[in-house]
Parts: C-alpha cells; structure tokens; sequence
C-alpha cells in the first residue's frame, strides 16, 4: 500500500479550500441585488431571478406587499429574499 505525503494532502486541500472560497466571494460580488419596494417590481426581479441562470439575491423594502408572487426556475442555483 502507497505511503500517503500528509502534509501535501494537507497543503493541497487548504489550496483547494482558498480557491473555491475566492471563487464564491468573487461570484458574489458581481451578483446584481435589486431593491424591491413595489409588488409589480417584486415579480419583475423574481421573474428575472428565475431565468438568468445566476445566484440572485433580491432587497425588498420593509412593508406589505400584496399579490400572487412565483419563482419558476429550472436552474440549479440560489434565491435570497
């Protein structure tokens, strides 16, 4: 059985954990959040939201906000409120 270098292994999943992390934060970044304060507005960003294919993220003003409101996508990604 081959010996395993534990201190490579170690140092190549800090790498990979540095990279990933960067790669988020970066994704993150350029990630549009509208500000929300209407229900018409509302369903506009959570019809875009559905189909652009990205993370999303939608800021909506405190209040009441009466309607029907749906989020269909059939991408694999995440929606914050």
């Amino acid at each position: 059985m081959p010996k395993i270098n534990l201190g490579l292994l170690l140092k190549n999943i800090k790498r990979l954990l540095i990279f990933a992390i960067t790669i988020r934060i970066s994704h993150a970044t350029y990630a549009t959040a509208p500000c929300v304060s209407t229900p018409e507005d509302l369903r506009i960003a959570l019809t875009t939201a559905a189909s652009n294919g990205e993370d999303d993220e939608i800021k909506i003003v405190q209040g009441t906000y009466m309607g029907h409101f749906v989020a269909n996508g059939t991408d694999n990604v995440f929606l914050s409120l």
